[in-house]
């Protein structure tokens, strides 16, 4: 995740200061057209490379998850994430800025994104800066345009991880455990578990021998001790951070609703 958020703020970085520097803010007698139209050419070029990120972010994704749940739960947290790094394209493409500067937006941008056909270019009455009002309705209306840009994104990258997963032969990982299940191998890769991370997979270990490997996630708490009540008592706040990667490769989401898994073969399918 943290790779993919240094090359999303490297891109709009590159592609607002190759745009600030072709179209520099003109003179106040001029016609704002082709400022405004120079800010939409480079933010469609940007937002055509959303769906480049977000789709290699999915591939290494499919490399080691087969869940497809997870990875939708994956990529809406990208998606996220990215919503709020592409809000500096404005700033940066104006003015080289940031939106932490207390940024205004100038004035020629004030019809963005209307006026914007070959119908329409009118000349607009030139203000210094807008203020912090208009400035904001203005991002408002950079988000409007933009997010459907990542809706698209998410929703290619999801049938490219169906796609995936199918074309891919039932993987077996290597499991193993030692230290109370404080230590496990999985998938040629060795964790150090909390306790409680511990006892969670220790659960649905022997559910997985017992046959029956699907545990509904309330039982697991009540095995813990704890009230299924607590907003905090959620599996995937038990691998919150440390580990987090586990949640979506080892533990996968049962058939039944609101169960978890092991990733794991059933002990009569193992060759």
């Amino acid at each position: 995740m943290q790779q993919l958020l240094a090359e999303f703020r490297v891109r709009i970085w590159c592609e607002a200061e190759h745009g600030h520097e072709q179209y520099p803010a003109p003179d106040p007698a001029e016609n704002g057209a082709r400022y405004r139209r120079g800010f939409t050419r480079h933010l469609g070029i940007f937002c055509g490379n959303i769906a480049d990120c977000l789709v290699r972010f999915n591939d290494e994704l499919c490399k080691i998850c087969s869940d497809v749940g997870f990875i939708e739960t994956e990529l809406e947290r990208a998606v996220a994430l990215l919503k709020v790094e592409i809000e500096e394209y404005p700033p940066l493409f104006c003015d080289s800025a940031t939106l932490a500067s207390g940024w205004h937006a100038p004035g020629l941008l004030e019809p963005w994104p209307e006026g914007l056909s070959h119908t329409s270019l009118s000349w607009v009455v030139y203000h210094e800066r807008l203020d912090a009002a208009e400035t904001e309705e203005l991002l408002e209306r950079f988000q409007d345009y933009v997010l459907p840009f990542f809706d698209k994104a998410k929703s290619l990258s999801l049938k490219r991880a169906a796609r995936i997963l199918a074309a891919q032969p039932m993987r077996v990982m290597e499991f193993s455990h030692r230290d109370g299940y404080r230590t496990v191998r999985f998938a040629s890769k060795s964790y150090s578990l909390t306790r409680q991370q511990a006892k969670v997979v220790k659960i649905l270990h022997d559910a997985y021998f017992a046959g029956m490997p699907d545990v509904r996630e309330d039982d697991i708490f009540a095995r813990l001790g704890r009230s299924r009540r607590s907003r905090d008592n959620r599996l995937r706040d038990s691998f919150r951070g440390r580990n987090a990667m586990l949640l979506g490769t080892l533990i996968m989401k049962g058939q039944g609703p609101a169960t978890y898994r092991l990733n794991l073969p059933l002990p009569a399918d193992r060759s």
